[in-house]
């Protein structure tokens, strides 16, 4: 299942449609991959996951929100976890690193092939 316009994707820091829309044209994307290629399932990894915190901590701590006692870190919501819930690093990036796992092969993703 994918989900759109949700956590740790850049949402609160650009135009909705325009963030919707590159999310939508990635998950028709993997899901036209999957397609060709007999993926039953596509699932992201415990290591991309980690990967994918690593980086949002990375962009986040370069900026002043960490300094916000914020809804866009939970902040606002005493004895939440406090931890960056948008991706800061711009749609660009954001883009090209989830297209990126595609055109490498699944990278981050742990996949099925349909049996025959």
């Amino acid at each position: 299942m994918f989900f759109l316009y949700g956590p740790q994707a850049p949402t609160a820091f650009s135009n909705g449609p325009s963030c919707t829309q590159f999310q939508a044209e990635f998950v028709e994307a993997a899901i036209r991959k999957c397609q060709a290629d007999g993926i039953t399932r596509f699932e992201a990894t415990k290591e991309a996951e980690d990967d994918w915190c690593k980086r949002m901590n990375e962009k986040w701590d370069v900026t002043l929100f960490p300094k916000a006692k914020s809804w866009y870190s939970g902040a606002n919501i005493p004895g939440k976890r406090v931890e960056p819930l948008n991706w800061a690093g711009g749609m660009v990036e954001y883009t090209t690193s989830l297209h990126g796992s595609l055109e490498n092969n699944y990278q981050g993703w742990h996949t099925d092939k349909l049996k025959a």
